[in-house]
């Protein structure tokens, strides 16, 4: 009889032999075939190993790839390894499962693993690196966390650790704080104690108050620095307090003092300034006021110009109108000019104190000026006249005068000159008499 499939005898058999595992045989064979690599005995007959799966010659079954392998095509007898630093899962059956390992995690025996807590990897990674001091991870970080404000690590840190009360985070790492400051715990800095209190010792996490009626400077290290008010402070309710603005202190004050008429003071101040020239104020005053202009400071107050002065803002005194121009009421900030022409004296309240010069006088310069002599003018004129010929006049003349009988004076003369016509004739007789006496001696 002949033998089944999968089975095989010799000759003078009295039965027949199955195949071994690996191999099979058709009915009637003397020996059996061993299914070659890439394929494996699948009900009863060798059959080829999918993608994603291999075998050796002789398998049972196939095998899947392993992790960060892969086999594209059926019939594989091996897996292909992905590329150095590329990952697959197991089974794979092409290249493009290979894949770089994601962030948090690294190429670890071949396979991608996830980094611990304390460490990080960006993707690709071949390595998990620890994070640096003052950061933590979780496991599986793609990078590290930087620790809050107030909090440090060391490296490869999983969880920062708040600073405690007294200390600071300075220089990237938790330092008491000095005598003088303090911290609550989880500060960045440490903080100077407040005016009247301080911290005797490092690493003070409150300042101690002062005692009552007693004061310190911001930043004291010591019970010593507690000493009385300062000026420009004073006792109030049993702790030194800042004067207002308006008020001042000397030091060791209970109270503060309301600045005086005419003085200001700024918040704190130990003394009251006196306001600027041209300037007041009321009792207890933050600032002074500067006089309006057509005002001045009289007798410690703004007070209004007179007609025929007046003031600029911020004047210590009103002045007078210059001459040629008025005021014509109180509080004037500016003098108005007299119309070309007309004249008026310094100080003047009226445009009707603006006239006509006066004969003797012309407009010069713009105010009326008396004519000199030699000159003349009559009422209302912008000019002086010089005098005619053989005419003179004095300083402010109306008119000139004609010289007496035998005397001549040049233009713009002061004075007519008889006097050189007299001499003149006195040395013709010294010349003449002389000759005479000799012609009369010789007849």
């Amino acid at each position: 009889t002949s033998c089944a499939v999968n089975t095989f005898s010799i000759a003078g058999s009295g039965s027949c032999t199955g195949c071994a595992a690996g191999s099979t045989s058709a009915a009637g064979a003397t020996v059996c075939d061993v299914c070659a690599a890439g394929s494996a005995v699948v009900a009863g007959s060798c059959t080829q190993c999918v993608a994603g799966t291999y075998s050796l010659a002789g398998s049972t079954e196939c095998t899947q790839c392993a992790a960060n392998s892969y086999s594209a095509s059926a019939g594989a007898s091996t897996c292909t390894s992905c590329p150095g630093g590329l990952t697959s899962a197991a089974g794979s059956d092409s290249s493009d499962d290979c894949e770089v390992c994601s962030a948090g995690n690294a190429v670890i025996s071949g396979s991608c693993t996830q980094c611990d807590a304390g460490t990080y990897s960006v993707a690709g990674s071949t390595e998990c690196t620890s994070c640096a001091v003052n950061t933590f991870s979780i496991a599986g970080s793609g990078s590290c966390t930087g620790c809050a404000a107030g909090s440090t690590s060391a490296a490869g840190a999983t969880v920062c650790d708040v600073c405690s009360a007294g200390s600071a985070v300075i220089a990237g790492s938790c330092t008491q704080c000095v005598a003088g400051t303090y911290s609550l715990a989880g500060s960045t800095e440490c903080t100077q104690c407040a005016a009247n209190s301080y911290s005797a010792s490092a690493g003070a996490s409150t300042c101690t108050s002062c005692p009552g009626g007693l004061t310190s400077a911001a930043g004291s290290d010591s019970s010593d620095d507690c000493e009385v008010c300062s000026a420009g402070n004073a006792v109030i309710s049993g702790s030194c307090t800042q004067c207002d603005a308006g008020t001042y202190s000397v030091a060791g004050s209970t109270e503060c003092t309301s600045c005086a008429v005419n003085t200001f003071s700024i918040a704190g101040s130990g003394s009251c300034t006196g306001c600027a020239a041209g300037s007041t104020s009321a009792a207890g005053a933050t600032v002074c006021d500067v006089c309006a202009a057509g005002s001045a400071v009289v007798a410690g107050s703004c007070t209004q110009c007179v007609a025929g002065t007046y003031s600029l803002a911020g004047s210590t005194e009103c002045t007078q109108c210059a001459a040629n121009s008025y005021s014509a009421s109180a509080g004037a900030s500016t003098c108005t000019s007299c119309p070309g022409g007309l004249t008026s004296a310094a100080g003047s309240d009226s445009s009707d104190d603006c006239e006509v010069c006066s004969a003797g006088h012309a407009v010069i310069s713009g105010s009326c000026t008396q004519c000199d002599a030699g000159t003349y003018s009559v009422a209302g004129s912008t000019e002086c006249t010089s005098c005619a010929v053989n005419t003179f006049s004095i300083a402010g003349s109306g008119s000139c005068t004609g010289c007496a009988a035998g005397s001549t004076s040049a233009a713009g003369a002061t004075v007519c000159d008889a006097l050189a016509r007299m001499l003149l004739l006195a040395l013709l007789v010294l010349l003449v008499l002389p000759a005479q006496l000799v012609q009369a001696t010789v007849l």
